[in-house]
């Protein structure tokens, strides 16, 4: 279809205003340029790495900022490609500091907040904690005859050597390379946490890690020190490189305010994230701390094959179960928790309880109903354990008669399941 000059005039009217002035005062003002001068400042500062590591030795540098992943996340091969991209005078990026404004809560102490996992491999191996990779190729260097001072280049291994065991050219050549660092002062804790998340996504965090960003400075300052637990060590699913401790955290944290979700999996869990002062109270918080530890005291003096029940989907409702334990304990109850745990690893319920953990995909696995049905058998262990009375809708199990009382339907028997599972 041919455009007509209508058609044209129609085109230019529907496109939008664009406004670059301003009028203060009865002046007009015309927009010049973007003032960089903006709450905070950002300056560049050439750092050499010798005077990096002091700074970090001295914790004039902080590598903990809260929302940050893990230390560590890198391999022995990305580590030395590192070392090797330093050595022969590559460059490997800026790296990004923050100190934040006078009222700051997290940014107190000048922190990274980009190049954590290159700034932790710099100062891991500058103090010889590793080796560089046996795959690591030569680097050409000159060399020059003593006598007559011919200068040849030639290949020289690297491979397999730490810092100490390095020629002190190659040493110095590494503690003089030039950083470049970039100092973020005077922004909010807010601002710099949303700064952080932006320039870390260049490696997109998994979906656990992006928990950590999304509760924030603040609320990871109080569940780091739980992330930190010696219950975690050597926990089948649970490790600090994925984050997966903190979501097994963020679970019981759920399950502790009965918070209402379809499932127990991530999309749910972000949700829960998005509300979290809304739907979880810092007495929570250290309940859970309180609870974690006690759990992490039971451990100890589990067997080895005890300690291989602990996984990542059994210790959410461990805890809950621990935590009906300490209410439902009567004064003169000698028998301790670990007692009833044991009593419930030789039951039939347990059986029950393994084959509900292991059976379905992740998501299935954390579906609600998945959920649920785990909670209510490790429950209705701990009130036969503890002789309890158990009620069905209302009815102690010892009065319950199946043949007077109408709960034998679907429907009931889930409403049924469902107090149970919430009981104490």
């Amino acid at each position: 279809m041919k455009k007509t000059k209508t058609n044209i005039k129609k085109a230019i009217k529907k496109q939008p205003e664009i406004t670059d002035t301003i009028n203060i005062d009865g002046k007009a003002y015309q927009m010049m340029c973007v003032d960089v001068r903006q709450d905070g400042t950002v300056t560049e500062i050439p750092m050499r790495i010798k005077e990096f590591v002091e700074e970090m030795e001295q914790e004039k540098i902080s590598r903990d900022t809260l929302i940050q992943r893990e230390v560590n996340q890198w391999g022995n091969a990305l580590k030395s490609n590192l070392i090797l991209s330093i050595l022969i005078n590559r460059p490997i990026g800026t790296i990004l500091t923050a100190t934040g404004r006078s009222d700051t809560q997290n940014y107190a102490v000048n922190s990274l907040i980009d190049g954590l996992q290159r700034s932790s491999a710099i100062y891991d191996y500058v103090n010889n904690k590793f080796k560089l990779s046996s795959k690591l190729k030569p680097i050409l260097c000159k060399f020059k005859d003593t006598e007559s001072g011919e200068i040849i280049s030639e290949e020289f291994k690297i491979a397999g050597k730490k810092f100490k065991k390095l020629p002190e050219i190659l040493r110095d050549a590494i503690l003089n390379y030039r950083l470049t660092v970039y100092s973020y002062k005077g922004f909010t804790d807010d601002e710099l946490d949303s700064i952080l998340y932006c320039v870390n996504s260049g490696k997109a965090p998994t979906a656990y890690q992006k928990m950590r960003f999304n509760l924030g400075s603040n609320v990871m300052r109080t569940i780091q020190p739980i992330c930190e637990s010696t219950l975690w060590e050597d926990v089948s699913g649970c490790n600090s490189k994925n984050d997966s401790i903190l979501c097994c955290i963020i679970r019981i944290l759920m399950m502790i305010s009965s918070y209402s979700c379809k499932s127990y999996g991530t999309a749910d869990m972000n949700r829960f994230i998005d509300n979290f002062d809304d739907n979880i109270k810092m007495a929570a918080v250290s309940e859970t701390a309180d609870l974690i530890g006690q759990l992490a005291d039971v451990k100890f003096e589990m067997t080895d094959e005890e300690n291989e029940t602990l996984t990542a989907c059994s210790i959410p409702h461990i805890i809950m179960n621990m935590r009906k334990f300490n209410e439902m304990r009567k004064p003169d109850e000698s028998r301790s928790y670990l007692d009833c745990y044991r009593a419930f690893l030789e039951s039939n319920e347990y059986k029950e309880f393994w084959e509900h953990s292991q059976s379905g995909s992740g998501g299935s696995q954390y579906s609600e109903d998945s959920v649920n049905e785990r909670q209510y058998i490790i429950d209705n262990f701990l009130y036969d354990f503890l002789n309890y009375p158990l009620k069905y809708n209302g009815i102690f199990k010892e009065d319950f008669d199946t043949e007077n009382t109408d709960v034998t339907n679907d429907t009931d028997s889930a409403e049924s399941d469902t107090e149970i599972s919430k009981a104490g």
